[in-house]
Order: structure tokens, then sequence, then C-alpha cells
């Protein structure tokens, strides 16, 4: 599994950016939100990943943080939601208001959205719900940084399961990195 990508930016384009790292350019499909934010053709950048392997293509998709990451894996496992359609999605909606959306059942927040109607606006709520809520995705709202994150996924945890895992750590501020992931371990062993 490709979990990140850190490199050179080489070009941008409307819905994904190439990165260079050692002479080998890589095409990382992103939501346009990450194209408008990730910096300037030179700069060293780094983005989370998820890579999709299907018979016909495998596509390295790319995401600011891991916020975004939650939030495509979630999406992608909603029936009738496809990788390309949660890019778009997310190129539109922050994943915070993509949890807000969910967490109301408001399915109006999607209106808008090429490719989503309102069938698949209700089937992202009705599936989504339980599963993404406010409080886990905005995990460095409430100071889990990308470390606790990048931790959990080295040891093979879906960007879903540490979704779950983080919503149950204490909003104590003073936890070091090291027994933010300790508790989330141990929490993973008792579900």
């Amino acid at each position: 599994m490709i979990s990140g990508i850190e490199g050179e930016l080489v070009a941008t384009s409307v819905d994904s950016v190439d990165i260079s790292i050692n002479g080998l350019t890589i095409n990382v499909v992103v939501p346009s939100s990450t194209v408008e934010v990730i910096g300037n053709i030179g700069d060293k950048v780094k983005l989370h990943t998820t890579f999709i392997h299907k018979e016909d293509s495998m596509v390295l998709y790319g995401f600011k943080d891991s916020e975004f990451k939650i939030a495509f894996e979630a999406l992608i496992n909603v029936n009738g939601v496809g990788p390309r359609l949660a890019i778009a999605i997310l190129s539109q909606m922050a994943p915070d208001a993509l949890a807000e959306a969910v967490v109301k059942g408001d399915s109006g927040l999607f209106k808008g959205i090429s490719g989503v109607g309102p069938k698949t606006a209700s089937r992202i709520v009705l599936e989504l719900t339980g599963k993404l809520n406010f409080a886990s995705i905005s995990t460095v709202s409430h100071g889990y940084t990308d470390e606790v994150f990048e931790a959990l996924e080295a040891l093979g945890y879906s960007s879903i399961e540490i979704s779950h895992m983080v919503s149950k750590l204490p909003k104590d501020q003073t936890l070091s990195t090291e027994e933010k992931i300790r508790i989330c371990l141990e929490s993973a062993t008792f579900d």
C-alpha cells in the first residue's frame, strides 16, 4: 500500500499533480481544493495517498491531510460512489462539512455537486451515519496530529479504523503522541 508521497511538485492540472521522486514522476489525482493550496512548481510537497488498483487501471489519489483521506476512503465505501465521484465531492466540500452533513442527516448539502443526485446524496448520509462523525474526522482540532494517524497507518490500520480509534481519545491536550498511540491501540484490542 502506498500511504504517502513526498517529492518535488513538477506540474499541476485541475484535478491532478505530478510529483518527482528521485527521477520518477508520479501522477496523483487530487481534489481541486488540494491543487489550490499545494504550492508552487519546484516546491517540496507531501500528500497522504490511497492507491486503487482495478483490472484496467492503477490510480494514486492524494490528499493534503489525513482528514481528506479518511473522508475519501469512507465515501468510496458507499454503494454507488466511486473514486472519481468521491474526489468531486471533496473538491467542493471539506471533510468537516461532509461529516456535519452526515451527523445532521442533511443530504441537501450535496446539491450542486456534479454526479450527486438526491438518491446518491441520501445514500451517502445513510451509509456514513455512525461511521463518520464530526469529532472523529476533525482530529487535528482536538490536538491529534498526523503523527498519530501515520503511526497507526504504518501498523496496518485503515483510515476508517484509525478514525474510529481516534474518536475515543480523551480531549486531553497534554498527552504525548506516544500516549495517544498507546490509547488507540488499547481501544482497538477491546473493540
